[in-house]
């Protein structure tokens, strides 16, 4: 269709810009045949151009009109499916125009325009039996490209802005409490006494076990980092900072720092505008930690110290242990350790004193962390197995398999090398089969040291390897520090029979 519009030689000299016109016209054959009739009527325009007006989604289905023949306006086409609608039916289009996701489950399409399941499933079904909507999967639905900027005009344009408003906040509540619901088996520590929640909502997502709660928040994490946004740009401080602060667990595990900072930043900004100390308090302190994960200490201890002055001019707060935990962790990574510790058992004490049991382990984690930085190795892997058995008994499978690489850490600098490499081998099998390949970079780090210092050259390589993949594939900041491990490995070990005699 493109070709026969502009010419092969003009689609050959920007492929780029061509695989881009496709993906924005959806592979309409209408929309594309009228994208070409654009660029036919001006060949001294790039297609990249062309491509630059299209991204605009307000002006999208504009420019994709044929001004000579009213018969090809895509709006037009759509219209007519459109009007065909029953009323419920067509608010339902309407408002679905709102959900942020590129897809989006039946459950979070009830919440949004405040129906239960089957009536939400029969207008579902409506929309697409007049080609409105796809089914990619079972109570999975996506809108076509151009039928979102439709949906979209038409919310806009045919409901009101208290609908509007209201929509939002039903779907921000649905989604809110579904975090919530999931971290149970994520971060339960997160889910503190400041986090109060409306009535669960209809209809309300359940979960039994850690590896459905990641795959549903894979899906489902375009939607929870754009409602973020949303509901800051709205001014609906808590639904913000709540919703960056239970989605950090997640973000950690999947290690999706970029989203983890822009969240937390919108978070910060909303609450300190609104001057919502308790708000704040976490928002910092999440944006600290986001900065912790990408190495960058001085920017996490400035929004730590914001968190930190928020919390003592609010009278403190269920997060104090966190913040103190979180400065315990910037200073080690400044190689600060006596700080990091002083920090890490303040936090300790703190958590125990007000009967914070899920904030203990994480505290004691990062005095385990300090210790091997001060070489106090067998203090250390104390306070590792401490950590590794309370997240255990929290049925934290992840942080437990995490604790349980500490306890290898120090075990191996303490040279107890057998108990060792044992908690390493079973803190990498643990994470392998959680699906967290980030966790595994230190545990890999940690045996291919050990292995190494044991005269096992090619093992340490192999994890060395196997880290450094994961490193490069997740862009980690350790890609460095791995390849200077790799680099003291001999590309060829001598074989026992090139052993000199003693």
């Amino acid at each position: 269709l493109l070709a026969g519009s502009v010419g092969p030689r003009r689609l050959a000299a920007e492929p780029g810009a061509v695989a881009e016109l496709v993906q924005l016209c959806g592979r309409l054959p209408l929309a594309l045949a009228l994208a070409g009739e654009r660029a036919s009527r001006f060949p001294g325009v790039s297609l990249a151009g062309i491509v630059e007006e299209l991204r605009d989604q307000r002006l999208r289905l504009d420019t994709l009109r044929d001004p000579q023949d009213a018969g090809t306006d895509l709006r037009a086409a759509f219209s007519w499916s459109y009007k065909a609608l029953r009323p419920a039916a067509a608010r339902f289009f309407r408002l679905l125009g709102l959900h942020p996701g590129h897809g989006f489950s039946l459950s979070s399409a009830a919440a949004l325009a405040g129906a239960d399941l089957r009536e939400a499933r029969e207008l579902a079904d409506q929309l697409a039996a007049a080609h409105l909507l796809n089914q990619p999967g079972t109570d999975r639905y996506q809108f076509h490209d151009l039928l979102r900027v439709y949906a979209a005009e038409l919310v806009e344009t045919e409901t009101t802005a208290d609908d509007r408003a209201a929509a939002l906040r039903r779907l921000l509540d649905w989604y809110l409490a579904t975090v919530a619901e999931a971290n149970k088996l994520v971060r339960p520590d997160l889910l503190t006494e400041d986090i109060t929640l409306g009535p669960p909502p209809v209809p309300a997502v359940h979960f039994t076990q850690h590896e459905q709660t990641i795959a549903w928040y894979a899906t489902e994490r375009p939607a929870l980092t754009a409602l973020v946004g949303i509901a800051a740009d709205r001014g609906w401080t808590a639904h913000a900072w709540k919703l960056a602060w239970l989605l950090r667990g997640f973000f950690a595990e999947r290690h999706d720092r970029d989203d983890w900072i822009t969240t937390a930043r919108a978070a910060v900004a909303v609450t300190r505008d609104a001057g919502d100390n308790t708000g704040l308090q976490y928002s910092a302190n999440n944006l600290g930690s986001a900065y912790l994960r990408t190495l960058q200490p001085d920017q996490a201890l400035e929004a730590l110290e914001e968190a930190r002055a928020a919390s003592e001019s609010g009278g403190g707060t269920a997060l104090a242990v966190a913040i103190l935990s979180n400065l315990a962790g910037a200073y080690y990574v400044r190689a600060e350790y006596a700080e990091a510790e002083r920090y890490a058992l303040q936090a300790v004490h703190l958590a125990r004193d007000h009967g914070q049991r899920t904030f203990v382990p994480h505290a004691l984690l990062n005095v385990s962390a300090s210790r091997i930085g001060l070489h106090d190795y067998d203090h250390a892997a104390e306070a590792a197995e401490a950590a590794h058995e309370a997240f255990a008994e929290l049925g934290d499978r992840y942080h437990a398999a995490l604790a349980l690489g500490n306890v290898a850490e120090a075990l191996a600098g303490a040279g107890r090398h057998d108990e060792a490499e044992k908690a390493g081998l079973d803190a990498l099998a643990e994470l392998k089969e959680l699906n967290a390949d980030y966790g595994t970079i230190d545990v890999q780090i940690t045996l291919g040291r050990l292995k190494h210092r044991t005269g096992r050259g090619r093992e340490a390589a192999g994890h060395w390897t196997e880290a450094l993949t994961v490193s490069q594939r997740l862009g980690d900041p350790r890609v460095t520090e791995i390849q200077a491990l790799l680099a003291t490995v001999p590309t060829v070990e001598p074989s026992p029979g090139d052993a000199p005699y003693p």
